[in-house]
C-alpha cells in the first residue's frame, strides 16, 4: 500500500514538473501574427540599393536579405513571427557610401500588430519605419509616411521624428 501511494506522489511530481516546462515554454515561445512587412526601394527611393536586411528571426521567405539576388522591394503578408529588430544596410547609388542600422522593434512596436504592416523606407542616409494600418488617412491629418502609403493610416515608429 505504501509503494502505491510513493508511487502515485511521484508521478503527482512528473506531471508537476512537466506542467511547469510547458508553460514556461509557452511563456518564451516565439509570437506568430497574422501582419505584413515590406520596403520598395525601386519605387519610393531608386537612388538607394539595399545589400542587406533582417526582419526578426523569421525564416519567412522574403523576411531577410538574400545576397545572391539583390531586389529592390519584398512584400510579405500571412502568420509569421514577430520582429523585434530590424537590421538594413544600403547603398546610396549617387554618393557610392554605404550605411546600416539596426532597429529595436520590440520597444518601437505596439503590443497588437495584427493586421498591420512594417514598412521601412530610405531617403539618402536615414531609414524611416513605418507601422501601416489598413484603414484611410484622417482627412485632418498631414500627410506623411513612405510614398507607397500617403492614403493610409501611418504612424512613424523610427525614428522618433522625421528629418531631412
Amino acid at each position: 500500500m505504501l509503494s502505491t501511494r510513493m508511487k502515485s506522489r511521484s508521478s503527482n511530481i512528473v506531471v508537476f514538473l512537466l506542467a511547469l516546462v510547458v508553460v514556461g515554454g509557452c511563456a518564451t515561445r516565439p509570437e506568430f501574427v497574422d501582419h505584413a512587412f515590406s520596403f520598395n526601394t525601386s519605387f519610393e527611393s531608386p537612388d538607394i540599393e539595399v545589400i542587406d536586411y533582417r526582419y526578426g528571426t523569421s525564416r519567412h521567405p522574403g523576411a531577410r536579405g538574400d545576397p545572391e539576388r539583390r531586389r529592390g522591394q519584398t512584400n510579405i503578408n500571412g502568420r509569421m513571427l514577430r520582429g523585434d529588430v530590424l537590421y538594413v544596410k544600403w547603398l546610396v547609388k549617387t554618393s557610392h557610401q554605404v550605411y546600416e542600422e539596426t532597429v529595436d522593434l520590440a520597444s518601437k512596436l505596439p503590443r497588437d500588430i495584427e493586421r498591420k504592416r512594417i514598412h521601412f523606407y530610405i531617403k539618402g542616409s536615414n531609414l524611416f519605419v513605418y507601422l501601416v494600418e489598413h484603414q484611410p488617412r484622417p482627412k485632418e491629418s498631414t500627410v506623411g509616411g513612405p510614398p507607397m502609403y500617403q492614403g493610409q493610416k501611418v504612424q512613424l515608429i523610427y525614428p522618433d521624428r522625421e528629418h531631412d
